[in-house]
């Protein structure tokens, strides 16, 4: 009896094991040498919709990754469920959009950012939140979970030694405002205005702004910590749809919750010792290679594709996109030009032959304009210390507050100097 018991209590340990990193998605016996990724499609501009679908279909990918914004809602203000289904509709039947012919082998898998999620901007304040993935849900053509709280979930592809995992992480169900709460949703140019109110809390008051703000949850952060634990993947990618590395201050970002960045951080640097980690990331409008860290050799990095229908140089202020993007550099892989403007889409080449991985952002033709260059898939890489840690370039750094402080005593010196002045004239 006592053996039987043993047995029983080994299996049921056992089974919790292999079921604990099932992946949500799997395809265990097909080796993956390409993916597409990218993000923020507008309907509006059907015309280039039309053309970067053409071009991804070109290259014959076995797989597609929404990075965010898979559509938008007309208006300003938040976007209700039937606004939201008629843009999924449109996305999926209207032939001149060109997204209703793309049918990758694998299919296609995401995550979702404001747009798609309902407001811009927007985070858990949002009402229907069960409803709005469902919806996302059935966009994506997979079967709804009803048991968590977000749309994030996992992927798998091959099996060791060619294993890949993704993780597509949910950046809007738990996330609370920042410090200034946007008001993209509340006023016109209220884009223009959440952009300066970032920008502003970041440069002039980070330590006002609350350091330990959610933006993944206990709930998903204890879920990508287990996906991450034993499973056996040799290329590991995180989708964001939100930049993580970035450090410019105006537009969202993980730099804007430092707290969950850098646990995030902590989490990659643990992987990397089993696992080559790379993240892909979307929202902002251009292409871009960010590194966290350019002392270290085969350190992870992030791609940027967005957007596959516009670019950050279109609206009328867009001749305000590349001076903001040669500001904020420091976070950029190899030189400060490392960015790309214009309608774009991600690819992803595994040559398993070699054991490398490159990445590479496209321009609407199909040509490539970005590149992480072939980065071998052997480990381990490098991992941090505490002190390397420390020293990644962050968002909420403060970096006006030196000129405020002068700015401050320069008038207060003023002030005294014709208090006095006034004195001596009255005496």
């Amino acid at each position: 009896m006592k053996r039987l018991r043993c047995i029983i209590i080994f299996a049921i340990a056992l089974s919790r094991v292999s079921t604990a990193h099932a992946a949500d998605f799997e395809f265990p016996n097909i080796t993956l040498t390409k993916a597409a990724f990218g993000s923020c499609h507008n309907r509006k501009y059907a015309a280039n919709a039309q053309k970067t679908w053409s071009s991804i279909r070109a290259e014959e990918p076995q797989i597609f990754f929404w990075t965010g914004d898979s559509v938008y809602t007309k208006g300003r203000s938040e976007a209700s469920l039937d606004a939201l289904q008629y843009e999924y509709k449109q996305m999926k039947t209207n032939a001149t959009l060109g997204y209703s012919d793309f049918h990758p082998p694998l299919g296609i898998y995401g995550t979702w950012d404001d747009h798609d999620y309902g407001g811009n901007d927007a985070g858990r304040e949002l009402p229907n939140r069960r409803e709005r993935a469902d919806l996302f849900w059935e966009f994506l053509g997979h079967r709804i979970m009803k048991n968590r709280d977000g749309v994030y979930s996992s992927l798998t592809v091959g099996s060791a030694p060619r294993k890949v995992k993704v993780l597509f992480l949910d950046t809007r169900w738990h996330r609370e405002q920042h410090c200034i709460p946007s008001v993209a949703m509340k006023v016109p140019l209220g884009s223009g205005f959440a952009c300066l109110s970032r920008w502003f809390a970041a440069a002039f008051f980070p330590s006002l702004c609350p350091s330990q703000s959610t933006l993944l949850g206990e709930e998903q952060w204890q879920w990508l910590e287990q996906e991450t634990e034993a499973s056996g993947s040799v290329l590991t990618l995180i989708v964001s749809s939100i930049q993580v590395l970035s450090t410019n201050p105006m537009m969202e970002g993980w730099g804007h919750f430092p707290s969950e960045r850098d646990r995030l951080f902590r989490l990659i640097s643990q992987m990397s010792e089993k696992t080559a980690v790379y993240i892909l990331s979307g929202d902002v409008h251009h292409g871009e290679v960010l590194d966290p860290m350019a002392m270290k050799e085969d350190s992870f990095l992030e791609v940027t594709s967005s957007g596959l229908t516009h670019d950050c140089a279109s609206p009328f202020y867009g001749g305000l996109c590349e001076p903001l993007l040669n500001t904020y550099s420091s976070h950029r892989h190899n030189n400060i030009k490392n960015y790309y403007i214009g309608i774009n889409y991600g690819v992803i080449h595994i040559d398993w032959d070699n054991s490398t991985v490159e990445i590479k952002v496209r321009n609407q033709d199909g040509q490539t304009v970005l590149s992480t260059g072939q980065r071998t898939l052997q480990t381990p890489h490098p991992t941090w210390t505490e002190d390397e840690l420390r020293t990644i370039h962050t968002t909420m750094d403060g970096h006006l507050l030196p000129w405020l402080k002068t700015a401050f005593i320069t008038i207060l010196v003023a002030v005294v100097i014709r208090l006095v002045s006034s004195r001596r004239t009255l005496g």
